[in-house]
């Protein structure tokens, strides 16, 4: 069997492959100490992959821990200058984040073409590539549930742990206002490179979205019509970053 382990910034997220390429399980776990706990195959492991946006210490005792109790020597996933018809403009291609490499190899390989990747975990990453694959930058910036953690921990709010439709609507609550409001700023930002990238492009530009949050915003955006008066073609492909390892010969996926 393979193991695919994507470490995240907040989660641990891992599934079982068979040699053909088909699931055969998954999980999540929250830490190193639930995998080791609950990670248990049921045939031998002959391969491991991992993309891994930590390193030094999680990620050292992760590959040791594969070594002498799965019986594997882990691929871990590395930046480069190129891959195929995608490059990294990055000075030090190292300082660009394995993730967000691998998302836009993926969104590349799909699209064929300009897009706009926008990642939506802990962090929210947006990079732009063009119709050559050329990568004309990005943003990082807290992701939506860090955003409102960081105004709980910063001012005299506290926010409810209800759920609530997403919306960016002027909130008639201090939860809406909130949540609404970090909503909107993202939706804002997105809209705009959107139609900066549409001015310099002679071709359509795609939307690939891809994270936790990937459904929020998805679900935003048809709701905010951007869609359709802004052309917006919204992808959501929440395996993403797998699916970009495959490009690097470090993952397999469908």
């Amino acid at each position: 069997m393979i193991l695919e382990v994507d470490l995240g910034n907040s989660r641990i997220k891992w599934r079982l492959l068979f040699l053909d390429g088909s699931l055969a399980e998954q999980g999540v776990a929250q830490d190193l100490a639930q995998f080791k706990a609950e990670f248990a195959p049921k045939e031998r492991v002959l391969h491991c992959r991992i993309c891994s946006v930590r390193r030094g210490e999680i990620l050292s005792e992760l590959l040791v821990w594969l070594g002498e109790s799965v019986g594997v020597v882990p691929s871990v996933a590395k930046v480069t200058t190129s891959c195929g018809p995608v490059t990294n403009r990055y000075q030090d291609p190292a300082r660009l984040g394995v993730d967000r490499w691998l998302a836009m190899l993926a969104a590349y390989a799909r699209v064929q073409g300009s897009c706009i990747i926008i990642d939506g975990g802990t962090a929210l990453t947006l990079d732009i590539l063009d119709s050559e694959g050329l990568h004309q930058g990005g943003f990082i910036l807290p992701g939506l549930s860090l955003m409102a953690k960081s105004l709980e921990e910063n001012t005299a709010i506290t926010l409810s742990t209800q759920g609530q439709v997403p919306s960016i609507a002027p909130g008639h609550s201090t939860d809406q206002a909130v949540r609404n409001g970090i909503l909107a700023s993202v939706v804002a930002l997105i809209e705009k490179l959107h139609k900066e990238q549409l001015a310099i492009s002679s071709d359509e530009v795609r939307l690939v979205l891809t994270g936790g949050d990937a459904g929020t915003l998805s679900l935003t955006l048809e709701h905010s019509g951007l869609h359709t008066s802004t052309g917006l073609d919204v992808g959501v492909r929440t395996e993403i970053v797998r699916l970009g390892a495959r490009r690097v010969g470090i993952s397999l996926s469908h």
